[in-house]
């Protein structure tokens, strides 16, 4: 483990403990160091200044942060920053940052899917809606699977598929009471 490491891991850990002023420095220092890691202490100061924690909530520095994790390499600096400019309105911008990390982050796909439903015209390809839907569904997003299923169920998709649908909805149906049951986390709700 590099210096680098060492120090998000303790600035890490000083978050968790609301050490917000002692963590603060030591992921600045380390975004500017260009470390190996730098997009994840970037991201962590993203977050930080998205929430108001230990800093006054400022957008447009998390914005900034979250463009240097991604610019790093960090995936979910991406798909924050695609986050706040869904939230600022700014959908064109949303949808290039869902697209590019949707085939990893199952909420990306599935915001993606949502973005292009309601603003077709954001992508050539008639089949993304479908595409990013079928994407988060894979990997796991419930709402994707739910919206899958009830296609199928609803017979949009023909007759012969509504048995599979009532088998998805079923099983998503299964793995939400478990999940629910072990008081885990659903997966992407």
């Amino acid at each position: 483990m590099d210096n680098g490491t060492i120090s998000l891991n303790q600035a890490k850990r000083d978050l968790k403990q609301k050490k917000f002023s002692d963590a603060l420095p030591v992921l600045e220092r380390l975004v500017t160091a260009e470390s190996k890691a730098s997009g994840e202490a970037a991201y962590c100061l993203g977050i930080l200044y998205q929430s108001g924690n230990g800093v006054p909530v400022n957008l447009e520095r998390a914005k900034t942060y979250y463009s240097v994790a991604a610019e790093a390499g960090y995936l979910m600096g991406t798909y924050r920053l695609g986050g706040i400019y869904h939230e600022e309105g700014e959908l064109g911008r949303a949808y290039q940052c869902y697209k590019a990390v949707a085939n990893c982050n199952p909420s990306a796909a599935y915001w993606a899917f949502r973005i292009v439903t309601d603003n077709n015209d954001l992508d050539s390809d008639p089949n993304a809606p479908e595409t990013f839907l079928s994407m988060a569904a894979e990997q796991g997003h419930v709402l994707a699977q739910r919206i899958i299923a009830m296609k199928y169920i609803s017979g949009k998709n023909g007759f012969s598929k509504i048995p599979w649908g009532a088998r998805l909805f079923v099983k998503m149906a299964l793995a939400t009471a478990r999940a629910v049951n072990k008081d885990d986390k659903l997966k992407y709700t």
